[in-house]
């Protein structure tokens, strides 16, 4: 009889964690800013950005944090970590390198099974220093894809701009779980849970 009734307690909080929570809440196993080619700068206004990059990512930087789906599929949340990226100039020039930077923002996306896209850009606050200095911007957000335990996204050009007199572009490629495989592990550990107060 109370192993039954634990049984529904244990149910019942991993389904009001999910409606609560999302429909899924994965942290990032893997991966950051890792591709030169989608991470560069750029003096600020210019027009065409990766045409006129003359900053571009000097080494992969991993990140930290997670991407979270709510529970209708409609919205993601994003919260990640960089402790430091630099980018290297492409002429002359002294190198720039981002400290501490957090990078929060929500986007509108459509999502069929396990793959999510953007529906159009999304708002974001992008903080940190950049070569000792403090700066706080505004950019765009954009999920390009998440599909099988990756996820692709960028923050900026529009709204990261004017940070040490340059626009930006900060692109990453990261590895989280599969959203089924997450849940799976949910419950998984609900039925642990179950098991160890019945001996």
């Amino acid at each position: 009889m109370v192993s039954k009734m634990l049984n529904k307690v244990v149910m019942a909080a991993s389904l009001w964690a999910l409606s609560t929570t999302g429909a899924w809440a994965l942290s990032i196993t893997s991966g950051g800013l890792t591709a030169t080619n989608a991470n560069y700068g750029c003096p600020t206004g210019s027009p065409l950005c990766q045409s006129n990059a003359d900053y571009t990512l000097s080494a992969p930087a991993n990140a930290t944090g997670s991407v979270e789906l709510n529970l209708a599929g409609t919205i993601a949340t994003v919260n990640m970590f960089v402790s430091s990226v630099t980018f290297a100039p492409t002429g002359a020039g002294s190198p720039i390198t981002f400290t501490g930077v957090t990078y929060t923002g929500t986007v509108n996306v459509f999502s069929v099974g396990d793959v999510i896209s953007s529906l159009g850009p999304g708002t974001s606050t992008v903080s940190g220093t950049v070569n000792g200095n403090p700066f706080s911007v505004s950019p765009q957000l954009a999920i390009l894809n998440c599909a099988g335990g990756l996820c692709g996204v960028t923050f900026g050009k529009t709204g990261f701009t004017n940070v040490e007199s340059h626009d930006w572009v900060h692109t990453f490629n990261v590895g989280v779980p599969e959203p089924a495989s997450a849940l799976l592990v949910l419950l998984g550990v609900a039925g642990l849970v179950v098991r160890m107060r019945r001996s």
